[in-house]
């Protein structure tokens, strides 16, 4: 999660140099860094094996008690500063935006997060009550045909920016079957080659043959090497090297791209007119996001607690 939450954090903020001599080197690294997304889902779907589920409402209840009080506050936020009305405040806050623009709506990541916990959670159910493998054909048919009737009917294809995040999601469930079985040797041979096959597959999609294809957003879908490469490096360097400082980014994941999402870019400029250095300017900003983030961690946990305490009658 720490990864994914930097990824996303350099993704937004990074400013890429058209004179900078790694300008393609930085271009290809900043471009892929929204694949922080795609590691985000991968691993909130794979520790969803493994929360307790015993009773699904109150396991649903947790999660909108420890995610939607982040969404609604940073879009109350969003208002106060006058960069939207109260119309689409009120819309956002109720999720009517999300369905509109998808991933093109404010902070669409987050309702995306609560849907896929409800999507495991049916995706689940049906597994246990159905052959496991008809229902994985099935979501399979069913993604294929959203997506077929999305770029034929529908006018915002800022859908398939969710959709094909599916298969990573499903991946991730499947793969937390498989947690501990991997041999610690293995486990890096493999990483290492993802990441190989990954990149360069990343390469050749992005910098030469990207806008050739009819669905642009299936960047996505070749991009599960790499993805996969990454999430599997890091939990095979995890053995020898302490990543506990990583893991505060990850703490800080929600807030982190909030935060950025809602001050980032402005913040840049302002940075930028100052210190007129564009590396200067990014790690001061880097550095004030992560620190209001970090205190934003902690208010939001507050009201998690209180809103745990209110509805602890639900968890009966």
């Amino acid at each position: 999660m720490g990864l994914a939450a930097i990824l996303i954090l350099l993704y937004h903020i990074y400013p890429v140099s058209n004179t900078s001599m790694f300008y393609n080197i930085e271009k290809y690294i900043i471009k892929n860094s929204q694949l922080g997304v795609d590691m985000f889902f991968f691993c909130s779907a794979y520790m969803y094996k493994f929360s307790d589920k015993t009773n699904y409402k109150k396991f649903i209840i947790k999660k909108v008690i420890k995610i939607y009080p982040i969404f609604v506050i940073s879009t109350f936020i969003y208002f106060l500063m006058g960069s939207i009305g109260i119309k689409q405040t009120l819309m956002t806050i109720i999720g009517i935006d999300f369905f509109l623009k998808w991933g093109g709506s404010f902070l669409w990541f987050i309702p995306a997060i609560l849907i896929l916990y409800s999507l495991l959670l049916i995706y689940e159910k049906l597994s246990t009550k159905y052959d496991k493998r008809k229902v994985l054909f099935v979501i399979i048919f069913i993604f294929l045909l959203f997506i077929i009737l999305s770029y034929k009917y529908s006018v915002n294809k800022s859908i398939n920016i969710f959709l094909f995040r599916f298969p990573i999601i499903i991946l991730g469930f499947l793969l937390s079957n498989y947690e501990g079985r991997f041999i610690y040797r293995k486990k890096g041979i493999y990483s290492i080659l993802l990441l190989i096959i990954g990149s360069i597959v990343n390469y050749i999609y992005f910098f030469k043959i990207k806008y050739n294809y009819i669905f642009v957003e299936s960047f996505y879908i070749l991009s599960l090497p790499l993805v996969l490469g990454c999430i599997l490096f890091l939990d095979f360097i995890q053995g020898s090297i302490n990543l506990k400082k990583l893991r505060v980014f990850g703490k800080i994941s929600l807030e982190l791209y909030c935060v950025q999402m809602i001050i980032g870019f402005m913040l840049f400029e302002k940075l930028i007119n100052f210190t007129q250095n564009r590396i200067i300017s990014f790690l001061c900003d880097f550095i004030i996001i992560f620190i209001i983030s970090w205190l934003y961690e902690k208010i939001i946990r507050l009201i998690s607690i209180k809103l745990s305490t209110i509805l602890a009658i639900y968890y009966k």
